[in-house]
């Protein structure tokens, strides 16, 4: 990143919580850079510069709450764009391969209702499977044995009125080099 001008936005899902340092990929931080030096830069904070280079999506969330790779895929894409307008190259780089391939394939992410999945969770397994055989039956032979997952099914169901296997990739906006 340094040798092509670039910044690097960390795509790891334990990178972007708090005080999770052991036990991941997180670059030694020694602080946020000063916002001050960075006219042009997005509002993102916190920001760092490790060995001459910024990084972003370091210690992001509160390890008490959720973050999604929907969310990230969002604020990747921001990040990437500003970085863009500035001249510079963003290099994303982490070990989650889904959070890449979120950004870098254009998955759609689905609206979630946690009142409706705490419903669908009480369902017994034959009562789920049965609802996921009329609405998603690629799905459910996807995931026969996964309950997270067809429970999720028939949670994205009941909010988009639309199955889970009917999302697809978007083209993202932006073309990527893999190293």
């Amino acid at each position: 990143a340094k040798k092509f001008n670039g910044e690097i936005i960390c795509a790891d899902s334990r990178s972007v919580y708090k005080g999770l340092d052991i036990g991941t990929a997180k670059p030694y931080i020694d602080k946020p850079v000063k916002k001050s030096n960075l006219v042009g830069y997005p509002s993102f904070d916190p920001v760092y510069e490790i060995d001459g280079v910024v990084h972003y999506a370091l210690d992001i969330a509160d390890p008490k709450d959720n973050y999604s790779v929907a969310e990230f895929q969002k604020l990747s894409y921001s990040l990437i764009k500003n970085i863009i307008t500035r001249g510079k190259i963003p290099f994303l780089v982490g070990g989650t391969g889904l959070y890449i391939d979120a950004v870098t394939q254009g998955f759609q992410f689905p609206k979630e209702d946690l009142k409706i999945r705490e419903e669908v969770e009480k369902l017994s397994d034959k009562d789920l499977i049965n609802k996921l055989k009329k609405i998603d039956s690629e799905t459910l032979k996807k995931y026969k044995n996964n309950r997270r997952r067809l429970v999720r099914a028939l949670e994205v169901y009941l909010v988009n009125k639309k199955p889970i296997s009917a999302y697809t990739k978007n083209h993202p906006p932006y073309e990527f080099l893999y190293l």
